[in-house]
């Protein structure tokens, strides 16, 4: 009851959302004056400029600053060396009303072994085109659309109980763009002109990313800090426009139990004119967890000349997370229901690795009490089981060398008794 409740009240607040922005035009107008200084001439002028659009979720929420927190499904999009260290097997749908009539859906699933990731995502980008001659009459219509699908793997190298390791990861990315077919002049509908603008493209994401503990005033056995960077969209021109290639890193910190702060900053790069490259982007997110099933983010980031404010909630039901995300910029149409997306991820369990743990945990503390007991060669004997469950747990081995030196001291002071 409690969290349908919780439903209910998220979907309310943000339902209003739009019809209070009916009010926001006067603030749109001020904020256009004092943003213009980041004004950037060198905005759209790359292919695929699709691939920059938000799939949704928490990350969106978060103002786009996930680089370095990439902790769940939305790692495809910002940093793909996040897989590798993830809780949980995850498949996820998302849905973006973006702008005007365009729309962003997304389908996603990751997963691991051991220290190895992968995972696979589709994305359609897609917007209604229709055409009218002098007259107001429709000659063509169809949707311009821009799919992609990426395959994701990554590795962990150097894990530990102390040092998490460092996580590298890659995307490769194969896109179409569609483009309907157009009339000419006379209303006559050219059979393949859209054909001619159409194309297909390769890309790829590489990135890495680092969890440490910093300034940590709680107790937990997870680190309480990332950074990670990423570059994103590498290859060839499409038609003769660059990608939509960028740099970005970012740091995320979990300054408190509750409350994470996310900060990035990303650089587009114009991989066939550097005359052409665009200010960096710069963005920020804070993350509030309530309670176990509930949180809320807000992010900003500045893009040019176009500041995006963003607001998010995310509900845990069982093994199902349900996200719902605004977002207002000045693009943002005051009409009900505009820039809003909704995404629903599903928990596939995490692959035994909790029990795993928890069982090297209670064979570690076995092998504690023995050797408090004093039966050192046992406590050995026990600990050399956990380490073949968990090769990477530090404190087993450490208690094994401990046990082992003091073993050989008790064998000196014998040997010496004996000789007396």
């Amino acid at each position: 009851m409690k969290i349908r409740n919780f439903i209910f009240l998220i979907i309310l607040s943000f339902s209003l959302l739009p019809v209070f922005s009916w009010d926001l035009s006067d603030v749109t107008a001020g904020a256009s004056d004092i943003f213009d200084i980041f004004y950037d001439g060198n905005q759209g002028r790359t292919a695929f400029r699709s691939l920059l659009v938000p799939s949704g979720g928490r990350a969106e929420a978060l103002g786009g600053s996930f680089t370095a927190l990439s902790d769940d499904i939305c790692f495809f999009d910002y940093n793909p060396a996040a897989s590798s260290d993830l809780t949980y097997t995850e498949t996820g749908i998302f849905h973006n009303s973006w702008i005007g009539d365009s729309n962003l859906e997304t389908i996603g699933w990751t997963s691991r072994k051991d220290n190895i990731g992968y995972g696979a995502q589709i994305r359609c980008f897609y917007v209604p085109f229709s055409e009218y001659d002098s007259f107001g009459e429709k000659v063509s219509k169809g949707y311009y659309t821009e799919t992609v699908f990426t395959l994701n793997g990554s590795y962990t190298f150097f894990p530990g109980y102390y040092f998490n390791g460092v996580s590298l990861g890659m995307n490769i990315k194969g896109g179409y763009r569609g483009v309907p077919d157009y009339s000419d002049n006379q209303g006559n509908l050219i059979a393949g002109s859209g054909s001619k603008q159409s194309a297909f493209t390769f890309l790829v994401d590489t990135g890495i990313q680092i969890k440490f503990n910093f300034l940590k005033t709680f107790y937990s056995r997870e680190k309480n800090a990332w950074w990670g960077m990423a570059v994103k969209n590498l290859g060839f021109p499409v038609k003769g426009e660059s990608p939509p290639a960028q740099i970005s890193t970012g740091f995320a910190w979990q300054v408190f139990t509750p409350v994470i702060l996310a900060l990035e900053i990303q650089q587009p790069l114009n991989l066939t004119d550097i005359r052409e490259i665009e200010y960096p982007y710069l963005g920020m997110g804070l993350d509030f967890k309530f309670a176990d099933f509930f949180s809320m983010q807000a992010g900003f980031m500045i893009k040019g000349g176009n500041p995006r404010i963003s607001l998010g909630s995310q509900v845990q039901y069982k093994n199902v997370v349900y996200n719902l995300n605004y977002t207002l910029d000045l693009t943002t149409a005051l009409v009900p229901f505009g820039r809003i997306s909704v995404a629903a991820t599903m928990n596939l369990g995490d692959k035994g690795r909790k029990e795993k743990a928890e069982k090297v945990d209670e064979i570690y503390l076995a092998g504690l009490s023995m050797y408090a007991e004093g039966n050192l060669a046992a406590a050995i004997t026990t600990w050399q089981e956990a380490l073949s469950i968990d090769p990477y747990y530090e404190p087993v081995k450490q208690c094994i060398e401990t046990a082992e030196k003091t073993l050989e001291l008790q064998k000196r002071i014998e040997l010496v008794q004996t000789l007396e």
